[in-house]
């Protein structure tokens, strides 16, 4: 089996597992000051390294909540299993499963598998991009003016730290159609 399907099944039968529990009651743990941690996000990463290392038992594997890698390996998957996981804790739809594959150095292939909404990008070096195999085509925006731009935050360690993506956003806002958030409250946070 290639490379890119295995990854495709390892993606899927992660995101069954994530959508089984999601909306579930989750244990969280931090891994950092804003960094969280679920039980989901262990089992999801196993389950994607078990089924990749059926196909290929002598790559290795580089994963968000632990597997490592030796830094001379030729074939590395790096994982993020739950890409997402303080949205996936509080019940909001809207992660992932993220899966490359760097060979000798450089990334050749990427997944990213949207449980929820069922939508599958995939792309391999090569050979193009594609969503749910459909290929994905740039839209044809000739100006900036016509753009619509979806802005996320990513935690700031110091939470007086309003980090680079605010100031970036502000800039953009005049010469945008819209920019796009979504906004939670705190207290949801």
């Amino acid at each position: 089996m290639d490379a890119i399907t295995v990854a495709r099944e390892a993606a899927h039968c992660a995101g069954a597992l994530l959508l089984h529990h999601f909306r579930q009651p989750q244990g969280t743990h931090r891994k950092g000051l804003r960094d969280l941690v679920t039980q989901m996000d262990l089992d999801a990463e196993n389950l994607i390294v078990g089924k990749i290392r059926q196909a290929f038992p002598k790559h290795e594997f580089l994963g968000e909540e632990g597997h490592t890698a030796r830094q001379d390996a030729d074939y590395v998957w790096i994982i993020d299993p739950l890409d997402g996981t303080r949205n996936y804790a509080q019940g909001i739809p809207f992660f992932c499963i993220s899966i490359a594959l760097n060979a000798r150095g450089r990334t050749v292939l990427g997944v990213v598998y949207d449980p929820v909404h069922g939508e599958t990008f995939a792309a391999e070096s090569g050979s193009g991009a594609y969503m749910n195999d459909q290929k994905i085509r740039w839209a044809q925006k000739t100006c900036l003016e016509e753009a619509v731009i979806y802005a996320g935050f990513p935690p700031v360690q110091d939470p007086s730290d309003t980090g680079v993506a605010l100031p970036i956003v502000s800039r953009l806002y005049p010469a945008v159609a819209a920019i796009r958030n979504l906004v939670l409250s705190q207290s949801r946070l």
